[in-house]
């Protein structure tokens, strides 16, 4: 949204405990801060997403400012498909992270990872 939330966001911790000393890892995954949405998938079960119009810089700028107060600097797997359905999200998601790691080269990394 125009908050920069995303639809889908789940943050999973790991806490360490031993005599000599306490270590915590935190995992945050969540859904694409883009504006898009995904069809019905009647017979296939599979929804077909498209890229919407909207506020996109707005929204991610938001987001990863509110990762990055919150959590630190960013590591960023993208797991989206880089052909077919998921190609336009895959592509606008894309040139925005080359964008914002090129102005936060120190807080922000981002790998995509086609494993469709």
């Amino acid at each position: 949204d125009d908050n920069g939330h995303v639809s889908n966001f789940v943050v999973t911790e790991q806490i360490l405990v031993t005599d000599a000393f306490v270590s915590s890892y935190e995992l945050v995954r969540g859904s694409i801060p883009l504006y898009w949405q995904e069809g019905e998938a009647i017979v296939t079960l599979k929804p077909t997403p498209t890229l919407m119009q909207g506020p996109h810089e707005i929204a991610m700028k938001k987001h990863f400012a509110f990762l990055n107060s919150n959590y630190g600097n960013i590591g960023v797997l993208s797991l989206i498909d880089h052909h077919g359905v998921e190609a336009d999200i895959c592509k606008a998601f894309g040139e925005y992270m080359k964008n914002e790691m090129e102005k936060n080269p120190n807080i922000l990394i981002y790998e995509p990872f086609d494993f469709h």
